[in-house]
């Protein structure tokens, strides 16, 4: 029996703030971590070409002063991703604004959405009512991509109104910029794991099946990779495993029965969805699109400084090049709808590669050529990970503020889709909540001593 003031479930970026403060307060803690590895959906890898690939998050999103800090703390090297974005339409490639298209769009289809005190509706409600005439054809496909692009959501599924407040959270941290950490994010996770404290434990390869809990006391009942079981005790515990894995049926691997059962839980997880995303990182053996296109199109600068590919058509409708860095690696993504049904073909390079060729006039042979190799992570088929990131259901505004709630001062919760300040799915989200149990945890504490 393994005796502790705290127990965090996960060490990803919210497992790993929270377990940092609570560890400079003084109080024992284990973390306990599913995977060989740290860091939950950040997953950065090396590469034969010298440079980070990222199976997870990359981007930060704005300027969230959570990361901003550690990113200024460390001096770690961070460019902004402002490079020119192409289009694929007709067999043609050219240089557009899908930013502020979409940007156009968005701000005014959700002029329409109802207030946070009357009925909520599904974003698809908002184009189907106001926006349905032909005139605004090009405005609703435009805004459903970005919706199941960026959000990884349905458009008949998610919240309009957390669709609101979420594009106000993000203009507050200047959210319509992007930066790319450019010795890759596992440097912020190695940061806040170098700033883990003596009374730190860290269990990895460990999974967590029960927990048994009463006020002021917690058994977590766990399987190692040998197949030994171990049981570990605590005043308080924080989960911190991702919403799909929340929500798993009680016999898949890695699902949590807590018993008592957390029925006033589970109905908030219910009103928020998983999203599907698909990411897929194709590694070249040279940086060969400048060149092509300066051979097709008079856009010297344009081809050059390309950061995003748009092929509105395709499996894969959105593609990224490292710009500014000069990387031979393109990033695919799709999400929402055409990531499910990209997981359920079970051909996801295959399509990605056709994509390309397809977007780029080019023989597959010649392509496959120039590929020196692919990563990519199945999230939505990873047991402790399920889906990839959260996004609000319809009716589930308050949702997160439930689910994040404490239970009798002993059971808490973090992770991204606990986020009450519309920062949901990001990575300075999850930090932001880690933050905030901690804080939880410690005055809850201090209460009992």
């Amino acid at each position: 029996m393994l005796e502790f003031d705290v127990i965090v479930i996960g060490a990803g970026i919210a497992g790993l703030a929270a377990a940092e403060r609570i560890g400079e307060a003084g109080r024992r803690t284990c973390i306990i971590e599913a995977r060989e590895r740290i860091g939950g959906r950040v997953y950065t890898t090396g590469s034969p070409a010298s440079v980070p690939i990222e199976l997870g998050a990359e981007f930060i999103h704005g300027r969230p002063p959570e990361l901003w800090s550690i990113v200024q703390t460390t001096k770690l090297r961070i460019a902004e991703a402002r490079g020119v974005s192409w289009c694929a339409q007709d067999g043609k490639l050219a240089p557009c604004s899908e930013f502020a298209r979409v940007g156009a769009s968005m701000n005014l289809i959700l002029e329409h959405a109802p207030p946070p005190d009357q009925p909520d509706v599904p974003f698809q409600k908002l184009l189907d009512v106001y926006f349905a005439e032909e005139r605004f054809a090009e405005m609703r496909a435009a805004a459903t991509r970005y919706v199941e692009g960026f959000h990884a959501a349905r458009a008949e599924r998610i919240s309009a109104q957390a669709l609101v407040r979420g594009e106000a959270a993000s203009a507050r941290t200047e959210g319509g910029r992007a930066f790319r950490l450019l010795d890759g994010y596992g440097k912020v996770i190695e940061h806040l794991c170098a700033r883990l404290s003596g009374d730190v434990r860290l269990e990895l390869c460990t999974v967590v099946e029960r927990i048994y809990w009463e006020q002021g006391a917690v058994s977590v009942c766990a399987q190692r990779a040998d197949g030994t079981g171990a049981t570990f005790r605590a005043r308080a515990c924080i989960v911190t495993i991702p919403l799909g894995v929340l929500r798993a049926s009680p016999d898949a691997r890695g699902a949590i029965l807590f018993s008592p059962d957390l029925s006033e839980k589970r109905a908030a997880m219910l009103k928020i969805e998983v999203g599907q995303v698909v990411r897929l990182n194709l590694i070249f053996r040279r940086r060969w699109w400048p060149e092509f296109l300066r051979a097709r199109y008079d856009q010297r600068k344009a081809t050059e400084r390309m950061g995003f590919l748009f092929a509105r058509d395709e499996p894969f409708p959105t593609w990224w090049t490292q710009h500014p860095a000069h990387t031979p690696v393109l990033v695919g993504w799709a999400g929402g709808s055409r990531a499910e049904r990209l997981l359920a073909s079970g051909d996801v390079v295959e399509q990605a590669i056709s994509s390309l060729c397809r977007i780029f006039g080019s023989e597959r042979r010649e392509m496959e050529a120039l590929i020196e190799e692919v990563r990519w992570h199945d999230w939505s088929a990873d047991p402790f990970a399920r889906g990839s990131y959260s996004y609000i259901g319809v009716g589930g505004l308050y949702a997160p503020q439930a689910l994040a709630q404490p239970v009798a001062d002993t059971l808490f919760f973090a992770g991204e889709a606990t986020n009450t300040a519309g920062h949901e799915a990001t990575v300075h989200g999850a930090l932001q909540t880690g933050q905030r149990a901690a804080e939880e945890v410690i005055a809850a504490l201090a209460k009992k001593s």
